[in-house]
């Protein structure tokens, strides 16, 4: 990672971190409120938690979540795939070259057939019903 994905990604982190831990000392903020004065809950949280709060703190986790996300992901690179059909013959334009099976694939599967039939003869796996 470079210098500024690794700052952004700070950045970013410390925003989301920020935001918890305001959302946190308010609500602590609003606990020792209820304790400390004869108003009712409900008035309590509209006096010590306003809208202007809880948008600031949503604002901050959205910003700090989106600038993180940019440093994770890092360059955008152009998908091209006229680079690989570039040198290809017209007879095998159709061919794609980052879709290759292989023959050691066959083999394999092969041996999973053998043992599961050796399996099934000697009795360690049932046999499927027949219809």
């Amino acid at each position: 990672m470079r210098v500024l994905d690794r700052s952004l990604l700070l950045v970013g982190m410390a925003m989301l971190f920020h935001a918890a831990y305001r959302m946190n000392a308010q609500v602590e903020h609003t606990a020792v409120a209820e304790l400390n004065t004869e108003m009712p809950a409900s008035e309590v949280e509209e006096d010590t938690m306003g809208t202007a709060f809880v948008v600031t703190v949503a604002l901050e986790s959205i910003i700090g979540a989106a600038v993180a996300f940019v440093a994770v992901i890092g360059d955008f690179k152009p998908i091209r795939l006229s680079d690989q059909k570039t040198h290809m013959s017209w007879d095998s334009l159709n061919a794609r070259p980052s879709f290759v099976l292989y023959k050691k694939d066959s083999a394999a599967r092969q041996l999973l057939q053998d043992a599961v039939k050796k399996s099934m003869d000697s009795g360690r796996i049932c046999q499927p019903p027949k219809a």
